[in-house]
C-alpha cells in the first residue's frame, strides 16, 4: 500500500503534463484566385452512349480525342459524337474483348488497348 500512492502520484504528474492543449493552428488566409478561366462542361452519357455505366479508363490523345474504356468496348468521343467499338464475333477487324481496363498512346499515335480477354491490342 505505502508503494501504490507514490506510483500513483507519479502517473497522475506523468499523464497530467501530456494532456496540455496543442497550439492552436494559424488562422487561415484567403487564397487570391488567378482570374477565371471561361470553362465549358457538357453532360457525356446522358443518352447511354457508353453502353456501360461503369467506365474503367478516361484518355485524350495527342488529337484531342477523348478515348473511354468500359466493360462494354471502347467509345471515342470527338467533342460532337461518340463512335463505339465492341468486339463481333464474324468481324476479325473487331476489337478481341469488350472489357477494357486501360488505353494508352505510344509516340507515334498509336493506341495500346488493354482488354481483359485478349490482352493488349496496338490500333
Amino acid at each position: 500500500m505505502r508503494f501504490c500512492l507514490p506510483v500513483c502520484l507519479l502517473l497522475s504528474v506523468l499523464l497530467a503534463d501530456g494532456s496540455r492543449a496543442q497550439n492552436a493552428p494559424p488562422p487561415l488566409r484567403a487564397v487570391t484566385q488567378p482570374e477565371a478561366v471561361a470553362q465549358q462542361f457538357s453532360l457525356l452519357g446522358a443518352t447511354r452512349a457508353f453502353g456501360s455505366e461503369i467506365i474503367t479508363e478516361v484518355m485524350v490523345d495527342a488529337t484531342g480525342f477523348l478515348w473511354i474504356g468500359t466493360r462494354e468496348g471502347l467509345v471515342l468521343h470527338d467533342g460532337q459524337s461518340f463512335r463505339r467499338f465492341q468486339h463481333e464475333v464474324n468481324d476479325p477487324d473487331s476489337i478481341s474483348s469488350n472489357g477494357i481496363p486501360g488505353v494508352m498512346e505510344d509516340a507515334q499515335g498509336r493506341l495500346w488497348i488493354n482488354t481483359i480477354v485478349s490482352g493488349i491490342v496496338v490500333g
